[in-house]
């Protein structure tokens, strides 16, 4: 047992529990981890938290016990929730508003704070809509005890994007404890996979669909058994049946072939996002003593 775990449990005992075999950090408020922090630079601790890279001799923070829906605006549709609520739970709390995130399903013990600092894996990329929004907001306390409020703001307002150093950011910044999160409507899809004889096909095929306009609720390219795969979701609206027409004959002048739902492989992995040269400089300059790694 290193000195920092020794000091948290002489100063306070109730914010360690046994998980997994493991001992981790579990605060109960901004004051226990305000408290864990002070100790750190103190006893030279180490903590990984949801999201971050492990590092041998890392301390574990779990926010289990910061995971409360505070509130949800129908009108903005926007939602303010701690970051240690599961997605799934998140999820069944807005089914009865009508109201979802939007996404494709993920691990069904993921929470929020750790699907955000690993880039929100599937939500819809950035192509399908290049000003949709799924993180508005946040509270992250640094490593040296401060808690850095950003507020739902327009996406016009001007400033360095914070959020999207969070959004794919492993933790490096800090702790998120909670998030304003954007919602949509929940709905029902058509979803069809084509496969083609290469990928550069499918590529191609997506891409022309999106120039002739296709507003899909997601598209996606990937490599498959035969060549190359395109997935696509479509929205069951009004103009559901001309969107799949015009995503027939884009991939018929491509060869591409339409699959039955039961013959179709999986929807590709989106990858996370990675690190940069300017996240890394910031999460130093914040984090000097390497807390958070």
């Amino acid at each position: 047992m290193n000195d920092f775990v020794k000091a948290l449990r002489a100063e306070m005992p109730d914010a360690l529990s046994e998980m997994g075999g493991e001992v981790a950090l579990t605060p109960r408020s901004t004051s226990d981890l305000e408290t864990a922090l002070a100790l750190a630079r103190t006893h030279d601790g180490r903590l990984r938290v949801p999201g971050g890279d492990a590092r041998e001799g890392d301390l574990r923070i779990v926010l289990r016990f910061m995971g409360q829906l505070h509130s949800v605006d129908e009108t903005s549709r926007i939602a303010h929730v701690g970051a240690g609520m599961g997605v799934a739970e998140f999820e069944a709390c807005l089914r009865p508003e009508g109201l979802s995130l939007g996404c494709r399903a993920c691990a069904g013990d993921e929470t929020l704070g750790r699907w955000i600092a690993m880039g929100a894996p599937g939500r819809r990329p950035s192509a399908d809509d290049p000003v949709d929004q799924v993180l508005c907001g946040a509270e992250v306390m640094l490593a040296d005890g401060r808690l850095l409020e950003l507020r739902p703001a327009p996406r016009r307002a001007v400033g360095p994007d914070l959020l999207g150093a969070l959004l794919g950011g492993r933790g490096r910044l800090g702790v998120v404890l909670g998030l304003h999160l954007v919602l949509k409507a929940r709905s029902r899809h058509t979803k069809r996979t084509y496969v083609f004889p290469s990928l550069a096909q499918a590529e191609s095929a997506c891409a022309w669909a999106r120039g002739r306009g296709l507003r899909a609720t997601r598209l996606a390219t990937g490599p498959c058994a035969v060549g190359g795969g395109l997935w696509a979701e479509v929205a069951c609206d009004e103009m559901e049946a001309p969107r799949l027409e015009l995503l027939d004959e884009v991939c018929g002048e491509r060869a591409g072939t339409l699959l039955a739902a039961a013959d179709a492989p999986p929807w590709p992995e989106a990858e996370c996002a990675s690190s940069s040269a300017i996240l890394s400089a910031l999460a130093r300059r914040l984090d000097p003593d390497r807390i958070f790694g």
